[in-house]
């Protein structure tokens, strides 16, 4: 009886120490639990989208010029004469150009280019001098005498004396133009022009020859 107590008691105190007894585990198993409760985790990456191709660029087919059309062939309307000779009458025909088309040439420059503007008109050349014609000048006057017979008889008058002049200036001949009604005074006149100095006459810069009208006066006229 004894003896049953004495094991009931031992074993109710080492049935808890041999409780947490556990038995041990191996590396393997634990490594082997850990990678079946650990789940690994993958990350994929994603290539970026490649970008499609650049189209290349359209290229236009010219249009096709259309070739221009024929000129539409020239037509008349021709009146028909009948002409009446000794042998009868005969009806003239009319024979059109060969040239030519019903709408004509624009610009009306006859068969020459259309497109050639017309030709500016040639100016005319400047003279070398700044007057091209001047006339004949008096650049000394000669002395008037006045007759004493004229004087002394209270006569005046007006002498218009026409002088010639060649290139050079010179006196080529004397005449009146315009007398004054008396001899002495005319005369008179005609020696002023002779003992006077003159300018040629200019036409386009050069000296020709001319003729200038010298007016004398005498007495208060």
């Amino acid at each position: 009886m004894w003896g049953f107590a004495v094991s009931l008691a031992l074993h109710l105190t080492a049935g808890p120490l041999f409780a947490n007894f556990k038995t041990p585990r191996s590396e393997d198993e634990d490594v082997q639990q850990v990678s079946m409760t650990k789940r690994a985790t993958v990350v994929i990456h994603t290539p970026p989208p490649t970008p499609a191709p650049t189209p290349p660029p359209k290229t236009e087919t010219p249009a096709k010029r259309q070739p221009a059309a024929a000129p539409e062939a020239l037509r008349l309307n021709v009146v028909r004469v009948r002409a009446h000779s000794a042998s009868g009458p005969a009806e003239q025909t009319y024979v059109p150009p060969a040239a030519g088309s019903q709408n004509g040439v624009p610009g009306g420059l006859g068969s020459g280019d259309s497109n050639v503007p017309p030709a500016a008109p040639t100016p005319s050349p400047k003279p070398a001098c700044e007057t091209p014609h001047v006339q004949a000048a008096l650049e000394k006057m000669a002395e008037i005498e006045y007759p004493e017979s004229q004087r002394e008889a209270g006569i005046t008058g007006v002498v218009d004396v026409e002088v010639a002049l060649s290139a050079d200036g010179a006196i080529t001949g004397v005449s009146i133009y315009r007398s004054s009604g008396h001899l002495p005074l005319d005369q008179a006149a005609l020696r002023v022009a002779q003992e006077s100095t003159y300018a040629p006459e200019e036409l386009d810069c050069k000296d020709v020859p001319g003729t200038y009208l010298l007016h004398v006066t005498f007495g208060s006229s």
